[in-house]
């Protein structure tokens, strides 16, 4: 099949470009025999040939010969039609690819053939938009300067009609690119409101598709298939008289009303329901009402009584208290004269013992006197004690220091006299001069070294002191040092648990990978300043949850481990950070740029490298003073750069700047430099990052570890030096032993001598020494110390006796004392009793006088109340108080009995006015109700006989003529012309009317439809068409044939079908050229353009018209280079 389809294509092909040739030839001869030899026509670029198809399907010998504008030589410039109002002429000027032509239909069928592109639609866009009709029915340009030729200002249009009795209208449309588009007709001026009266009055519609059928509306009336109640308005429209489409839309919105109306008719019925049970209700309220009524009135005068009574009592208890309150008054008066006398008594006694407690006062300040000179004398004899101890103790030590030095004498003169006899006994040795000098070289040597390794050992002491402050430093550091990292794993942990998670699976698993896994990012990102902090994290987006890995084995390890699936990883492949770019930064820095984003990073290589992907190598850190000169940094031009793709980069902004008040970023279109897109987002807090000091803490505990192994080796060092010195000093002091005995050895009478001549200086020394020679002095400050201790102590016997003295002056003033402080006492308790009872005595007068108000205020006040409800106290009302109970217990209880009668009564107001409201609104709503009855019968009277209309027609067929008529008889005409259609082409189809009832039996206009049913094949039944059923050239064979049915019953000038063979086969589409020719080519037939962009060889063989030129074939050609049709195969 695919290959007979190639070959069939090809074959249509070859045949086209033999008579695109042949045509091409005749055209060139027809130019030359038309062209004047005077002046030379030059080709226009689209040509229109006019061709004429014979009777019986032969090629006439008689052939017309045209001029370039189509024109016979044999016949009419205009042939003037004498029926309907048919196209004669068309002209378009600078008119899509037309420059200026003109083209001739005939009266009947008009074959518009050509290729793609030659021009074809052309014609039928003039023919719209040249008859007043709106572009949009033609899915081609968005404006009517769409349809202005390249390079032109303006276009035109010119259609002549034909009219009765051999004149013709001659409509001219001119627009321009200003879409300023106007219309004459006849000459005269016109407006576009006219020109379409005027078509619509000749029977012209082209929103009508059995007017004017597109291809795409073909389509889009097969889809209609699935909508049936659309399809039926569509034909309505279509075919229907004006008539029938107004009654059916007018019985949808009668039934619509109806059904309004008798929603209203069945609420009014309802309400009228309610009302009358409202009115009974009413009714049972009222009769309540009245007795509640009674009890009001009865409860009303009891509480009158009770107030009644409660005054009286009022009034009767504050007149008793009245006389309570005189007779408190009176008995006031003794208390107070009582009061007044045991006070004088009480003040008199208080001044008396005032006045002897002064003497006594007097007496202890002066008793406390003499008590301070006594201290201050004693405090003087104890220093007095302390200094003649000290004296005396210096005495003593001269004393012993002289029996010491009498002894040291004594010893010194024997140790003289021992030394000069051992000096008379000594006898000096031989050869001790060479082992001396032997053995100070020994000793010398040993020195050396022994100074030597002091100095090491000095100087490793100072090495090791340094090393233990530097550990002890950087101990302290530690202690103090707030880590980062931690801070930012605790809130890690807290706020990202599943991301924490993964870390610390990371940290476990290390070894399964072959080098070391950073991240978070974050985690291993450190800043220094919270403001870089926020602009990084910024930039760095969705790349801080990601984790790095070094290479594509680590890459593959993390993505296939399940607890790692849900994370992002970034491999670096051992790149290194890329390099920040210095001149940049040199061209930047007037406008307050002085680095870029990674210079602020600490971080290991690997995430540095995957940070310099997201361009962080070059944003910039810029200022508030960038942010203020941000426009003229963006139109700076020495700060855009063309890249290698020819796209326009902005160097500052085109990888995003950050400054404290926005991140600012610029990019060019992608087009060129001219359209860029400027954006300012604003700036927020870090939450991830931390301002720390980078990785200091794994620094401090590096440099702590280097400290330690400093002070570890020099103790090493310090004990070796250490045990060298003890070894050495002990091998000089064995020198020193040696070399100190050689000596003695060598030196012994000179020793002795000396040893004698020092002993005789010192006994010299000893005897001129004189410790006794302070002794007469001390002893003289010790006489004296004593004459000063006896004065002390005679200045403290007379203290003492005068104290004595006053000690007993204060006792006898205290003794008399006593008496006058007991009286006083005595006197002010009795006062205070007498007081007491004074004021108990006001106390209660007060609060008597107070209850005496209070009873005033309550008898006012039940008064008030009394007057409030009942002024004057008749007779009347006495004597109904007569009626009632006595006592107010009796009155209340009888008020409780009625209250809980009122209570099984329940609450019932006076509904008064909403009975008769009520009876009001029952006779407004019976009369309601018997109007829309009315309304409801000649609704539906009037539906049945617009129904009966619309359906059936009308009897005098002025709104539904012959042959139409009805809906009814039009679907079945259609069903008619659609079933002999298809049997003629050995299948079935049939189109029904579905006359729809709601679930209540009543008619559902808006839901009649009309149905469409086919049978391609004898075994099949017949199926409703549909696109998804039947094939794509069933669907557009039945789609087609239903529309030609249509069109047999409509009267138009003349009709459009645009390339309806689309998806056809041959037999197909043989059979529907058949029947448009059939219908098109009758007498009194409309005229027809029939569009297609392929000629099949032998359609036309065995076509049976009846004139000789009921088929007209317009031959579109676009271009110089195109051949023309061959007149001769014609």
């Amino acid at each position: 099949g695919e290959l007979r389809r190639r070959r069939f294509l090809c074959q249509g092909l070859r045949s086209f470009a033999t008579e695109s040739r042949s045509s091409h030839q005749a055209f060139r001869r027809m130019n030359d025999q038309a062209s004047s030899p005077e002046e030379e026509e030059v080709p226009s670029p689209c040509r229109v040939k006019r061709k004429r198809v014979m009777n019986e399907g032969s090629r006439s010998k008689n052939r017309h010969k045209r001029s370039l504008d189509g024109a016979s030589e044999s016949e009419p410039r205009k042939k003037l039609a004498t029926h309907r109002a048919i196209i004669l002429e068309i002209r378009m000027v600078n008119f899509l690819s037309y420059e200026d032509e003109r083209c001739y239909p005939g009266e009947k069928l008009n074959l518009i053939v050509g290729p793609n592109g030659a021009g074809k639609s052309t014609i039928i866009n003039a023919m719209c938009i040249g008859l007043g009709f709106k572009h949009s029915l033609l899915d081609r340009g968005k404006s009517l300067h769409d349809f202005i030729k390249r390079g032109e200002q303006s276009s035109s249009i010119t259609i002549v009609l034909s009219q009765p009795e051999g004149k013709s209208m001659t409509i001219e449309s001119k627009f321009d690119l200003n879409q300023s588009l106007k219309f004459k007709m006849n000459g005269k001026q016109s407006d576009r409101k006219e020109v379409q009266e005027f078509v619509r009055a000749q029977g012209i519609n082209l929103d009508n598709l059995c007017h004017f059928l597109p291809q795409e509306k073909v389509a889009k009336f097969a889809d209609l298939a699935g909508k049936p109640a659309e399809m039926l308005l569509e034909v309505e429209k279509a075919v229907g008289p004006p008539q029938m489409l107004t009654d059916h839309t007018a019985l949808i919105g009668r039934k619509k009303n109806s059904s309004s109306l008798k929603a209203e008719f069945e609420s009014t019925s309802a309400r009228l329901s309610e009302s009358i049970s409202q009115k009974e209700s009413l009714q049972e309220e009222m009769e309540r009402f009245e007795k509640l009524n009674k009890i009001d009135e009865k409860i009303e005068k009891e509480q009158l009584k009770i107030v009644f009574l409660k005054e009286r009592d009022a009034k009767n208890e504050w007149q008793s208290m009245k006389e309570e309150l005189r007779e408190k008054e009176a008995a006031l008066g003794p208390l107070q004269e009582n009061y007044d006398e045991a006070k004088k008594q009480s003040d008199d006694a208080q001044a008396a013992f005032s006045d002897s407690k002064k003497g006594r006062d007097e007496s202890d300040r002066k008793l406390h006197a003499c008590h301070r000179a006594i201290e201050n004398l004693q405090q003087k004899a104890m220093t007095f004690e302390e200094n003649s101890l000290q004296t005396q103790a210096k005495i003593k030590d001269l004393d012993t220091r002289k029996a010491k030095l009498d002894k040291n004498i004594t010893v010194k003169e024997a140790e003289l006299v021992e030394a000069r006899e051992a000096r008379a006994a000594f006898v000096a040795p031989t050869d001790i001069d060479k082992k001396l000098k032997d053995a100070n070289e020994a000793l010398n040597t040993i020195s050396r070294q022994v100074t030597k390794r002091q100095d090491d050992k000095r100087k490793m002491v100072l090495e090791l002191a340094e090393a233990e402050a530097a550990l002890s430093s950087k101990n302290a550091e530690i202690a103090n040092f707030q880590d980062s990292r931690a801070i930012k794993l605790r809130k890690m942990q807290q706020s990202d648990q599943s991301l924490f998670a993964a870390y610390q699976w990371i940290q476990n698993h290390q070894d399964r990978f072959t080098a070391r896994v950073y991240g978070p990012v974050f985690l291993d990102v450190e800043v220094s300043d919270a403001q870089h902090a926020s602009y990084i994290e910024s930039h760095m987006g969705g790349t801080a949850r990601s984790f790095v890995v070094q290479n594509q084995n680590d890459f593959k390890t993390f993505n296939e481990t399940r607890e790692l699936s849900q994370f992002t990883v970034l491999n670096t492949n051992g790149k290194m950070p890329a390099q920040t770019d210095s001149s940049l930064l040199e061209k930047c820095r007037n406008f307050g740029m002085d680095s870029f984003l990674i210079d602020h990073v600490q971080a290991p290589d690997p995430v540095k490298a995957i940070l310099c992907t997201n361009s962080m190598h070059r944003s910039l850190i810029g200022s508030s003073a960038t942010y203020e000169q941000r426009q003229r940094i963006i139109d700076d031009p020495a700060l855009k750069q063309k890249g290698q793709d020819g796209k326009f980069r902005h160097l500052a902004f085109g990888s995003s700047c950050y400054t404290p008040r926005g991140i600012i970023n610029v990019q060019f279109s992608m087009y060129g430099n001219q359209g860029k897109m400027e954006s300012v987002k604003p700036l927020y807090p870090a939450n991830r990052l931390v301002v720390g000091q980078g990785n200091r803490r794994e620094q401090l505990l590096e440099e702590k570890r280097a400290c330690e192994e400093r002070v570890a080796g020099r103790k090493e060092k310090v004990d070796v030096i250490q045990r060298d010195l003890e070894n050495l000093n002990h091998d000089k002091h064995q020198r020193a032993t040696e070399v100190r005995d050689l000596r003695t050895q060598r030196d012994g009478g000179k020793a002795m001598d000396s040893k004698i001549r020092q002993l005789e200086q010192l006994l010299n020394s000893l005897k001129n020494e004189n410790p006794l020679r302070e002794k007469p002095k001390l002893e003289q400050v010790l006489k004296q110390q004593f004459e000063e201790g006896k004065d002390i102590c005679r200045k403290l016997l007379a203290e003492v006796k005068k104290t004595r003295s006053e000690q007993l002056t204060c006792q006898a003033l205290e003794l008399r004392l006593e008496p006058l402080r007991n009286r006083a006492l005595d006197l002010k308790n009795d006062m205070q009793e007498k007081g007491n009872l004074l004021s108990e005595a006001k106390r209660d007068y007060n609060k008597c006088v107070d209850e005496v108000e209070a009873a005033k205020k309550v008898w006012k006040k039940l008064q008030k109340k009394r007057l409030e409800v009942c002024p004057e106290i008749t007779q009347d009302l006495l004597g109904t108080f007569e009626s009632l109970p006595d006592s107010v217990e009796d009155l209340q209880n009888d008020i409780d009995e009625l209250e809980l009668e009122k209570d099984r009564l329940g609450i019932v107001v006076d509904r008064k006015q909403d009975y008769d409201a009520i009876v009001v609104e029952i006779g407004e709503l019976e009369s309601q109700v018997a109007n829309m009855r009315n309304r409801i019968d000649n609704e539906k009277e009037e539906i049945d006989k617009l129904k009966a209309r619309w359906l059936d027609g009308d009897s005098e067929e002025a709104l539904y003529p012959k042959p139409v008529g009805g809906l009814r008889n039009m679907i079945a005409t259609i069903n008619t012309e659609f079933s002999k259609t298809f049997s003629e082409m050995g299948n079935c189809g049939e189109v029904r009317l579905n006359e729809a009832k709601t679930e209540d039996g009543e008619d559902d206009f808006a839901k009649y439809s009309i149905e469409i049913l086919v049978k391609f094949r004898a075994t099949q039944d017949l199926k409703k068409l549909d696109g998804h059923v039947q094939s794509g050239g069933e669907t557009s064979l039945s789609t087609m044939l239903f529309l030609i049915s249509l069109q047999q019953i409509t009267s138009c000038p003349f009709r459009v079908v645009d390339e309806i063979n689309q998806g056809m086969d041959l037999q197909y589409e043989k059979a529907v050229f058949d029947r448009i020719v059939k219908w098109s080519c009758t007498a009194h037939t409309s005229q027809c353009f029939l569009i297609t962009p392929k000629f099949q060889p032998d359609l036309l063989d065995n076509i049976e018209t009846e004139g000789d030129e009921d088929i007209t074939v317009l031959l579109p050609q676009r271009g110089k280079e195109l051949a023309l049709w061959n007149e001769a195969d014609w």
